[in-house]
């Protein structure tokens, strides 16, 4: 039996559908999360792999831990598991 979310998907296709946020998006009065004031934000600064192909073998993040303002140096070891049904990692 086909998976019964397929004719929903595609009925949807080339069809007008209604957003609540629409009216406000098209006429540039929505607001976006960026536009919300918030106390203490946090920033993330990506660390990007400097070779193209490798392995990593060990993270050293004992200096990064160690700057003012540093609230979690993420890694591997310590990243939550994605939320969805198939993890690679699992």
């Amino acid at each position: 039996m086909s998976d019964p979310t397929m004719f929903a998907r595609q009925a949807s296709i080339g069809v007008a559908l209604k957003r609540i946020d629409g009216p406000l998006k098209v006429t540039g009065t929505a607001q976006y999360a960026y536009e919300h004031p918030v106390k203490n934000p946090v920033y993330l600064y990506p660390i990007i792999a400097r070779i193209a192909r490798g392995k990593v073998k060990r993270i050293d993040a004992s200096a990064a831990k160690k700057q003012l303002g540093v609230l979690l140096v993420m890694t591997h070891e310590n990243a939550p598991k994605l939320w969805i049904k198939v993890d690679a990692d699992l």
